[in-house]
Order: structure tokens, then sequence, then C-alpha cells
């Protein structure tokens, strides 16, 4: 497609394969060139009305758009560094072509996967969201869906603890500091924690004022 259209981007889906499931997921609900003011409603609804992996495995680029941003990137970030590339090249791209194939096959490695959640990981996440709100802030296309995406990543966080096999204690450790964490602090005083769904309402407010315990049974009780 960057030949033929002469795309900034070409995007795909992905597969992920383990040893119970294959799950296919598409790049986007309409396939095709994104440019103009399409290519902008796409920038404005990124995480509204679109459903783009933010994976640079699903991607080609053309270098200058990573060019751009190599100096502003974290390089204490190791895990979804993905993110804070590849949303700053979407939101500048002039042009994006999406398509509905499979490109990407990744296949889930069981046996290399950890039960224990590594506490390091939490400042890891804070500033991913940190370089996540910064992009869409600096580029001009902030708004509450992006707010409202990084909640629902926090949400992701907290089930990797409390569905972890640490003990209670260690658990209670790890949510007293993700909540205490600079950016999940920010994201707790903004008025976005209104369009979550009613159950992850509960859950944050539990999560806000340390009832942990509560927390913990109420998560597994709808999960």
């Amino acid at each position: 497609p960057i030949d033929k259209y002469q795309c900034d981007i070409s995007c795909c889906g992905f597969t992920i394969m383990s040893k119970e499931t294959v799950q296919v997921d598409p790049a986007i609900c309409n396939s095709g060139l994104y440019s103009g003011d399409k290519l902008d409603k796409l920038k404005h609804s990124y995480y509204k009305d679109y459903n783009i992996q933010n994976s640079r495995c699903t991607k080609v680029f053309k270098k200058h758009l990573i060019l751009n941003y190599v100096d502003e990137l974290d390089y204490s970030i190791t895990l979804c560094e993905d993110q804070t590339i590849t949303i700053r090249a979407i939101l500048s791209a002039s042009s994006v072509y999406i398509s509905k194939a499979y490109g990407y096959y990744y296949r889930v490695n069981e046996s290399s996967m950890s039960h224990k959640f590594n506490q390091k990981l939490i400042k890891n996440f804070d500033r991913v969201y940190a370089s996540v709100l910064s992009a869409f802030n600096n580029l001009g296309y902030m708004n509450e869906y992006v707010s409202v995406n990084c909640l629902k990543d926090v949400i992701s966080v907290i089930g990797l603890i409390i569905f972890s096999d640490d003990t209670f204690y260690e658990k209670k450790a790890s949510l007293n500091k993700l909540r205490d964490s600079s950016c999940v602090k920010e994201l707790l005083l903004n008025r976005y924690c209104k369009c979550l769904k009613n159950k992850w309402k509960i859950i944050f407010f539990l999560f806000k004022y340390h009832r942990f315990g509560l927390l913990c049974i109420l998560a597994r009780c709808i999960k």
C-alpha cells in the first residue's frame, strides 16, 4: 500500500495464537486510505470509533515519521513502548492506509509467562501513560476518549495485580504503589472517570480510597 498510495503509514491486523485459542483482531472497522478530513476525524476519534493497534509490528512507516520523534522517546520504558512512537507517528501523518488483513502473527509462549507481579512495571506504566497523554496534548488531539482509554489501561494493570499469585500483602503494596504514581493520581482526579461503566466506577472508587480488600473480592466476582 505504501508504494501504491504513497501513504505515510500502512497498518494491518494481527492474530494471537496460544495453546487453547486463536484470536484475530482487525486494524480498523473500515479498511482503506485515510487522508484529509477523513484522517483528521480518525485522529480526533482515535479511541472512540476506531481500533488501531499501537503495536509497531502491524505497521510500515515512512522513515521521517520515526526520526521526527526519536529525541522525545523515553528509553527507560521497556513494556508497551510501541505506543510512545506509534501514536506520535499516526497523529502527525498526512495519510494512512489500513487493511483488514491479519499480517502479523504472535504466538504466546505460556512457559515464559510469570504469574507474579513485578512492581518495577508500575513506573514503566506510569511513564507510558505520561508519554501517551503528552503526545495527544502536544499534537492537539487530546479529548475525553484518550483519558478514558488510559483509565481502562489502569484497570488492566489493577487486574494483573489482583489476579497474580502474589499474597494479599504483596498485592496491597503493588496497588498502593500504582495508586500513588503521578500519572495515575492525575487520571483519578479527572472527571472522565464518570464515563466508565458502573462496575468500573466502583472499582476505581475502591482503588482511589485504598479499599484494597473489597477491591480484590469485587474484581473476582465480576471477572
